[in-house]
């Protein structure tokens, strides 16, 4: 439960200007957050807001302060990014579920460091009597320290607890060795020319298969406008680390990663198709080894992502976390295994019914 004597309180915001108005703050609990994601930091957080539009958008911002020393204001203790539902996976069940761009693998939410546990316990209570009967914490972890911390929260309580989607994700480690390209491998530099790397990647990945299915950022105005000003804020606070592959001087092959704490987040990679054989191969890598403080660096992939999975030697667990708060939210939760299993029996059945027609 809450320390009591501490002055907790949590404050939800629907909408990108509200949010905005509390940059100074948030810039202050990602300094000293107990696990880093640059995902949801403002200057990234932000430019996707709009360029979703803020629809579903439910954010609970912890504050906190202490009572003893009236004269400070309250620190922002944690920053809680929902999506609304009105249904869960089907079930007549309302739902908050850690929001993100379509394109993002990490959902940890930012959580100051000093009384971590603490300030997660007191959001907890508040979801209980205030939030929805399933909240499902996305994309978290299993070995980091939000996990650990949201574990020892939930663990007195009564609350229904699944652990689900479990999945390795590739990771590299600092001193991993990986194959050379036989091209010339580039890396931005401080007082390089960044809007002509951003240009140069939108442009890639614009002309591969993203770009055919719609799926590139540069597809609409504002997913190009969202990739510059997020990629651009993230160079100047010294937080983008973009590589590639030139031919003869030509970009044929860009990656871009944020670096948050002592990690590095596979953002996104374009490359040019015509020599794709050289550039699937993850440009720059080596580089990893040259940046100061910076210890592994997160593939940000899904579970099935084939050239990553092959190459990537090293991992990190992954799931998501449901909760359910009351007995509606505990009855739901309590059925997602059952459903779950369904579901897998039907998707076996169905691939066994083709292959017999096949065969």
């Amino acid at each position: 439960m809450a320390d009591a004597t501490l002055d907790i309180a949590v404050e939800v915001v629907r909408d990108r200007a509200s949010l905005a108005r509390f940059i100074p703050q948030w810039e202050d609990l990602a300094g000293h957050a107990l696990e880093p994601n640059p995902l949801y930091e403002h200057w990234m957080m932000l430019p996707a807001l709009e360029a979703l539009g803020d629809g579903d958008f439910y954010c609970c911002l912890l504050w906190v302060r202490d009572p003893e020393r009236s004269d400070l204001p309250a620190k922002l203790g944690g920053l809680f990014p929902f999506r609304s539902e009105r249904r869960y996976k089907g079930f007549p069940a309302s739902a908050l579920r850690s929001w993100s761009h379509p394109f993002w693998m990490l959902c940890t939410p930012l959580v100051r460091a000093e009384g971590a546990q603490r300030n997660v316990a007191a959001l907890l209570d508040w979801l209980e009597r205030e939030g929805a009967p399933v909240v499902e914490f996305r994309h978290v972890p299993s070995d980091g320290r939000f996990n650990d911390a949201l574990a020892d929260a939930l663990r007195e309580r009564k609350s229904m607890v699944l652990a689900t989607d479990g999945f390795p994700r590739p990771l590299v480690r600092q001193g991993a060795q990986h194959e050379g390209g036989a091209l010339e491998q580039v890396v931005l530099r401080a007082g390089d020319d960044v809007a002509r790397w951003i240009d140069d990647f939108l442009r890639l990945e614009a002309g591969g298969w993203k770009g055919r299915r719609g799926n590139a950022l540069a597809s609409s105005e504002a997913g190009r406008r969202f990739a510059v000003a997020a990629l651009t804020a993230a160079f100047d606070r010294g937080r983008l680390l973009m590589t590639g592959l030139d031919f003869e001087g030509r970009p044929i092959a860009r990656h871009c990663h944020l670096l948050a704490g002592e990690g590095s987040y596979f953002h996104r990679s374009a490359y040019d198709e015509a020599f794709a054989c050289y550039a699937g191969a993850l440009a720059g890598m080596h580089e990893l080894d040259a940046l100061p403080g910076v210890r592994w660096m997160d593939s940000m992939s899904d579970p099935d992502h084939p050239t990553i999975n092959r190459g990537w030697k090293d991992s990190r667990s992954m799931h998501n976390v449901v909760i359910g708060n009351g007995a509606w939210g505990e009855m739901w939760v309590s059925m997602l295994p059952v459903v779950n299993w369904a579901k897998s029996r039907i998707a076996a059945t169905s691939r066994n019914d083709s292959a017999a027609v096949t065969a």
